[in-house]
């Protein structure tokens, strides 16, 4: 189940990152990160009460507790990433900012080395030297290039007729 679920968040985030390329074409990086945090605040307080856990229990109760500390660096350093990703889409857009973002297998290996003294198999990584080697070859070598300003006439001609005729209705009603 672990695989199927690590999958479905790929899948998910693949969705996310291309869904926020179109809508950070109008609303600023800061604002749609925010609105990506007040989302998940109500779903995962909604599932933690659904699963029987108090909102009381949410924040550990041991003041001096390491990993209480480790809890406040994650939340701050997740949310300069989730802030980092989003500002990257809109200047790279979603395609080059995922594939780029994808090379964070090798820093987990190397920060689970260096704060926890956590080593892994070869395989592991050897496939994530692969990952790290990919996006390297891709800001070398170049992308797709940049992103358009604006579709013009060849985005027009590759929707369908019903697309193009609620669009004309909606541009004359204005």
């Amino acid at each position: 189940m672990g695989y199927v679920l690590a999958f479905l968040a790929a899948a998910l985030w693949g969705l996310t990152y291309t869904l926020d390329e179109k809508v950070l074409e109008e609303f600023p990086p800061v604002k749609v990160y925010f609105l990506h945090c007040v989302v998940g605040l109500f779903i995962s307080a909604a599932v933690w009460v659904a699963s029987g856990g108090k909102l009381t229990e949410l924040y550990p109760e041991s003041s001096g507790s390491a990993n209480r500390k480790i809890l406040v660096a994650s939340m701050l350093i997740g949310c300069v990433a989730g802030l980092a990703i989003v500002t990257s889409i809109v200047r790279l857009g979603a395609s080059l900012a995922a594939i780029l973002e994808i090379s964070y297998p090798i820093f987990v290996l190397a920060f689970s080395w260096a704060l926890f003294g956590k080593t892994t198999n070869w395989s592991v990584v050897f496939g994530g030297s692969l990952i790290f080697l990919g996006s390297a070859v891709i800001i070398l070598f170049g992308h797709e290039g940049p992103k358009p300003e604006s579709a013009g006439p060849a985005e027009s001609a590759q929707r369908p007729a019903a697309v193009e005729s609620t669009l004309e209705s909606v541009d004359s009603s204005d």
